[in-house]
């Protein structure tokens, strides 16, 4: 079914900006996604290289990992030569980076990691990176240029994810594009994470259901299976199943008949129920490794965790309280820009207006976007879903001695929440701010958009550059001091 463009009463400036939205996406997100693929150091994104080792593995065909994943020794020892918060160990310099672009990856000599906390993942986000690292072994590329490649197949996926998202919107254009552009949300997409097909997946699959809520014509076959398809994918990615009761804001209207719409819906729920399950069993012994690595390394207990969360409800109340009030603008920060293994924050003004922007299109851009009570209703129900479900999995991975010793006597914050966990489910908490009393004209709304974009990605790039590199003067001090009579 094509999309059905609705009738706008805009002028046409303003008209023609809003269909050159997508192209105006890929153009920005490309350029800037490239520069946070190359500037951002390598494995400087958290838990890199354990979506590069499952990433690695999946170009080898392990669709289903197993418990030791063989990846080049070379590879492991790049792991070493840039490890978490490299920024400790010293700057980074030009003449590293070309050293390291210059190592061997000798594919034959092989070492086996364990990659616990990856493995539980299904292959399917993986696969763009995959993508691009077999084709960098093909090419006997170094480590280094695997690394790289790997997050330019990933970006090269969000772009079009999300090019194609844009395509499809039929309200709240601008919403989808401030957004995706976020400085966190490149850093992500930019990155060897999976969270950059979480992210572009779930930009789809709300573009998706948004346009069958509003096209003029029923649902048909070709339509239904789109839907069935995203759900099956939704399904397994990550926290992006809490979006799926967005079906419910296609109206019964778009159905041929009522009977259709339930049963629909029907196979829906069953259908992600069963690609869940059988995910879980065709991986249950990482499943299983991965509950053991959590409970070592966290001194966690998950059925505990459960327990206490049933138990003591009222406490973990408390603690998101305060952990609101306490670190509610740190998590702010880290949804708009903490970059690195959260190292490197985007100074408080820079997040303030990156907010107000998003707020100001939410509240002025969403006029033609038309939504009842009921539908409201449906949204912040997903949203606040969501939220819980990124909430409660820190609190499954929470050390029991913490919740003891803290949460239990009504101390301390919820641990392990990041804000860039919310990311997914920003989009449709914008559109809960639409209105018909608000409206600034979107040509004029877009062009701060971008203004905002670019000052904000600036500021984050300029503060990537000036944490981890050393500068150029003392990059070129020991080519100096190698010239003779120095």
């Amino acid at each position: 079914m094509k999309p059905t463009p609705a009738k706008s009463p805009l002028p046409g400036v303003d008209q023609r900006f809003l269909l050159h939205i997508p192209v105006i996406f890929a153009v920005l997100c490309g350029v800037l996604g490239v520069v946070y693929a190359i500037i951002v150091p390598p494995l400087q994104v958290p838990d890199e290289s354990l979506h590069f080792f499952r990433a690695y593995g999946l170009s080898e065909g392990q669709f289903v990992a197993p418990a030791l994943t063989p990846i080049p020794a070379s590879v492991a020892a790049f792991t070493h030569r840039f490890p978490p918060h490299v920024e400790n160990v010293g700057r980074i310099t030009a003449g590293e980076l070309s050293d390291a672009l210059r190592d061997p990856l000798n594919p034959s000599d092989q070492v086996m990691v364990p990659d616990p906390n990856a493995n539980v993942n299904p292959w399917i986000p993986y696969l763009p990176s995959a993508t691009l690292i077999l084709f960098a072994r093909v090419l006997h590329a170094s480590p280094l240029a695997v690394c790289y490649l790997g997050r330019l197949g990933n970006l090269a996926a969000y772009v079009f994810l999300t090019w194609l998202a844009l395509r499809i919107l039929p309200a709240g254009h601008l919403v989808l594009f401030t957004v995706a552009l976020m400085p966190m949300t490149l850093h992500q997409a930019a990155s060897l994470s999976w969270d950059s097909i979480a992210f572009g997946i779930a930009f789809l699959f709300c573009a998706v259901v948004l346009q069958a809520r509003q096209n003029s014509r029923p649902l048909d076959y070709r339509y239904c299976c789109i839907l069935w398809l995203g759900v099956l994918v939704l399904s397994v990615c990550k926290l992006d199943f809490a979006l799926l009761p967005l079906l419910l804001l296609i109206r019964g209207k778009q159905y041929r008949s009522r009977q259709t719409q339930v049963s629909f819906l029907l196979i829906c729920a069953l259908s992600a129920f069963a690609i869940n399950a059988f995910w879980q069993h065709l991986n249950r012994e990482n499943f299983l490794l991965y509950k053991e690595f959590i409970s070592a390394q966290n001194h966690t207990n998950l059925p505990d965790n459960i327990w206490y969360l049933y138990y003591n409800t009222g406490y973990v109340i408390n603690a998101l309280g305060r952990s609101v009030a306490q670190n509610g603008f740190l998590y702010l920060t880290q949804f708009v820009g903490t970059f690195g293994w959260l190292t490197v924050k985007l100074p408080p003004f820079v997040v303030w207006l990156y907010v107000a922007q998003m707020l100001l299109v939410g509240l002025a851009g969403l006029s033609d976007f038309r939504i009842s009570r009921i539908e409201r209703g449906i949204v912040a129900g997903v949203v606040i879903m969501g939220c819980f479900g990124a909430t409660l999995a820190t609190w499954l991975w929470t050390p029991d001695f913490y919740i003891k010793d803290a949460i239990l006597h009504n101390v301390g914050t919820l641990w392990g929440i990041q804000g860039r966990y919310y990311i997914l489910f920003a989009f449709a908490a914008i559109l809960l701010l639409s209105n018909r009393a608000l409206r600034l004209r979107p040509f004029w709304l877009g062009i701060s958009a971008v203004l905002v974009i670019l000052f904000a990605n600036g500021v984050a790039i300029a503060q990537i550059k000036q944490t981890y590199y050393a500068p150029v003067a003392q990059a070129l001090e020991p080519l100096k001091s190698d010239q003779p009579g120095k």
